[in-house]
């Protein structure tokens, strides 16, 4: 078969799974039928993974579409034993979770696939993990175990070079310790985090820990040094795009000394 082909082979299954799992969705089809269907559609691991990717791009625009598709590719990834799909897939049910703020379920999610991916290690996705349970213990307010899924998945980072991790790591440190008042650490996480982002060009991180280091800068009444962050967070933003992200720039920036 040759490329074209191969491509649209591929885009056809895609599109019989997407309204496989819409039938799913709308009632007209059991769980358990849809996954009876797949079993005929998806035959390796490839497969799986290649479903995976599809269901990810879907989590923010057609999060019920992509829950749905990774429930039965869970199943798939189970019947033809790829332990590797399974831990990608039982990963991104988790992201999810995290985004409906379903946090324990997230949780459960997370940990499950980082017990998969670290017996087949997987370092790059379990360092994602580590990531995303930090992230999550901070919106729980619990500090200190943020802080330590955090360095774990940092020093993942660091040992194998994943520096956009590194980046998303040292920024979410530099949350922590500014949600925790050590505006010192802080600091220091926050500007790690900001040059790295620049370095791999992710624009939308480097205006949220730039705007993050603004607060720091605010809370220790180092005014200028605030709005001279808020600024460039704002400036960032609008090349980006994100219009909330303007917005709360802008809010920012706009204080009394």
């Amino acid at each position: 078969m040759n490329e074209l082909n191969k491509d649209k082979s591929e885009n056809n299954i895609l599109v019989g799974l997407r309204q496989l799992a819409q039938d799913v969705i709308e009632g007209k089809l059991s769980h358990e039928a849809a996954a009876n269907s797949l079993y005929d559609k998806i035959g390796t691991e490839a497969d799986v993974i290649a479903v995976i990717e599809e269901a990810r791009s879907q989590i923010y625009s057609k999060p019920d579409l992509a829950f749905t598709l990774l429930l039965l590719t869970c199943q798939v990834a189970r019947y033809i034993k790829s332990p590797l799909g399974l831990a990608l897939c039982t990963f991104q049910i988790g992201t999810i979770y995290k985004s409906r703020g379903k946090y324990q379920d997230a949780i459960k999610q997370y940990q499950e696939s980082l017990k998969l991916f670290q017996e087949l290690g997987q370092q790059k996705n379990i360092t994602a993990v580590f990531t995303q349970l930090g992230a999550i213990a901070i919106h729980l307010s619990n500090y200190q175990l943020a802080q330590e899924y955090l360095e774990r998945g940092l020093t993942l980072s660091q040992e194998y070079g994943f520096r956009e991790h590194e980046g998303v790591q040292q920024g979410n440190l530099g949350i922590n310790a500014l949600l925790t008042g050590d505006y010192p650490l802080a600091e220091k996480h926050l500007i790690a985090a900001i040059g790295i982002a620049r370095e791999v060009g992710d624009h939308r991180n480097e205006a949220t820990w730039t705007s993050n280091l603004g607060i720091v800068y605010r809370s220790r009444g180092e005014y200028r040094r605030a709005i001279h962050q808020f600024e460039l967070a704002l400036a960032l933003h609008r090349q980006n795009g994100d219009r909330f992200g303007e917005s709360s720039a802008l809010s920012n920036s706009q204080f009394k000394t």
